[in-house]
């Protein structure tokens, strides 16, 4: 499935496109084009003890930013209704020694 550019950029578009992952198994990875995760089991490690029984989601999602010249952008998308927005470059770039990393700027 070739998914062209403009759809990507398209937010609504692109969160109504999903992707499924499997490994035969009953374990997979799923989410969206747009990289948010938009339904229960949207993850990207969900393993199943049982088979259509037990699941366990390892691994939501991941925060992903890249600094340039000392600007933040960040990588990964976040929908959370009631939630507040991305984290700021101030929490994102912090260190053990920050202060900020004690407590998130939002």
């Amino acid at each position: 499935m070739k998914i062209e550019k403009e759809e990507c950029q398209n937010l609504d578009r692109a969160l109504g496109l999903e992707w499924l992952e499997t490994n035969g198994r009953g374990g997979f990875s799923s989410g969206t084009v747009a990289g948010a995760n938009t339904r229960r089991y949207h993850a990207l490690l969900l393993t199943a003890r049982q088979p259509l029984g037990e699941r366990f989601v390892l691994v939501n999602h991941l925060e992903a930013w890249i600094d340039i010249e000392g600007q933040s952008y960040p990588l990964s998308t976040n929908l959370t209704p009631g939630r507040p927005g991305p984290m700021t470059a101030t929490a994102r770039s912090c260190n053990k020694k920050s202060s900020a990393c004690a407590t998130a700027t939002w």
